[in-house]
């Protein structure tokens, strides 16, 4: 008897195809025409690797692939894998959204501890 995948592990697993799919073309557009795309492109996606140049774009393609796939097949391991994926993705949020308020000024936000 084969379990139904739940919509929300469906969902999931589509973002993780859209955001390795993307990642995949602009990781072959940099290596087929270099300068052609900033590599920029990718900040969002790779929290600061993406100077590590096109291959490591083309890395994150295949394990965020690897992690979708897993997920579509309901294997434990893509879950908590893309749990600590999402928990990497917050930290990197929190310490964007930081920043932003810093940029601004705010220093008195709750439970704020820096300086």
């Amino acid at each position: 008897m084969k379990a139904d995948r739940p919509r929300g592990v469906t969902a999931i697993a589509v973002l993780f195809l859209l955001a390795a799919a993307y990642l995949l073309v602009v990781g072959l557009l940099m290596l087929a025409s270099p300068g052609l795309i900033s590599m920029a492109a990718g900040a969002d996606l790779l929290a600061g690797l993406e100077v590590a140049g096109p291959y490591m774009f083309l890395l994150m393609a295949a394990v965020g692939t690897t992690i979708a796939v897993g997920l579509l097949h309901l294997r434990n391991w893509a879950r908590r894998v893309a749990a600590l994926v999402a928990l990497l993705a917050s930290c990197f949020f929190c310490q964007s959204f930081r920043a932003l308020l810093s940029a601004f000024g705010c220093r008195s936000w709750p439970g704020a501890a820096w300086e």
